[in-house]
């Protein structure tokens, strides 16, 4: 019903938004590993700023975002601050004003294959134009900047986003490499049932990475997929990128948000929302055996640079 709603709306969304070409705010997107606190930064981002974001109404529209956004405003006063708890499910939030991924509207643009880094020849398919106008149009709706959370994939496109969207900024969520492994290894278990099962990101090395131990393979998968955000991002003029530690933002979050709010490229409106108190969940979960082999992979990994 959903994708065939969405075709039939398609064409109507495009006409309805016609005339709108590029953001005139700076689009925010939040990158980096998946585990790593990125929907924990997303929430209280739009908690403590005027943000523009998707939630889990405008996500069932992902072929036509300006209606989805249009009707999900309808249905939420965007100018007061969301009903949204701190929690989430792998990144799933379960409040129909929750945060959403929006990820079948990334894989409209972007045509994975084998891995979620696109090849230069699969760039080339971007229609550039139109997917600035579609981002344009979804901030017309909220006439403020829009967020976007690190979906599976999104963080591998940061060079791609850059170029298409000149005001984007980006926020580099940050945390301790072996407690975004082990966060991982758990959620394989999860929700595939299986460690040797693979969960989200698939950077270029899933190739031969995927033949590995599963110990090795969660381990490649955080250090290769932090290498190639960390290549994108230094690629980037300071005042379109930041990092963000998890453990620095649950111990100092208002800091930590106000660093972003600094940020030549972001000016951002405040609401009057506090913080709770917030503390980080870096914490042994699996057994020691498990935990130490874990504990080896990445050093292997980090000090040898893979």
């Amino acid at each position: 019903m959903l994708k065939a709603m969405n075709r039939a709306l398609e064409p109507l969304g495009q006409e309805l938004s016609s005339g709108v070409e590029t953001p005139r705010f700076p689009t925010l997107f939040i990158v980096g590993t998946p585990r790593a606190g990125g929907t924990l930064l997303s929430q209280l981002m739009i908690k403590y700023f005027k943000l523009g974001y998707i939630n889990n109404v405008a996500a069932r529209f992902w072929a036509a975002p300006y209606i989805g956004v249009r009707l999900a405003l309808e249905l939420q006063d965007f100018n007061r601050s969301p009903a949204i708890a701190f929690e989430s499910d792998l990144g799933t939030t379960p409040e129909h004003e929750g945060l959403h991924e929006f990820g079948y509207f990334w894989r409209r643009w972007f045509r994975y294959g084998d891995t979620h880094q696109l090849s230069e020849e699969q760039v080339d398919t971007i229609d550039v134009q139109a997917f600035r106008r579609e981002i344009a149009a979804i901030e017309s709706v909220f006439s403020r900047p829009v967020l976007f959370k690190n979906a599976s994939a999104l963080s591998l496109q940061v060079g791609v986003l850059a170029e298409a969207l000149p005001k984007a900024v980006f926020i580099h969520c940050r945390r301790d490499p072996l407690y975004v492994a082990q966060s991982l290894l758990c959620a394989r278990r999860k929700r595939c049932g299986d460690a040797e099962d693979w969960f989200s990101i698939r950077p270029r090395e899933y190739v031969w990475l995927k033949e590995e131990p599963y110990i090795e393979q969660v381990m490649g998968q955080v250090f290769y997929t932090l290498q190639r955000v960390d290549q994108a991002i230094a690629s980037l003029p300071p005042s379109r990128r930041i990092d963000i530690d998890y453990e620095v933002l649950c111990r100092f979050p208002v800091r930590e948000l106000t660093r972003i709010a600094c940020l030549p490229g972001c000016k951002l409106s405040r609401r009057g929302f506090t913080p709770p108190a917030l503390t980080d969940t870096n914490k042994q979960v699996l057994d020691d055996g498990e935990f130490q082999q874990l504990r080896e992979a990445c050093n292997r990994f980090f000090a040898d640079g893979g």
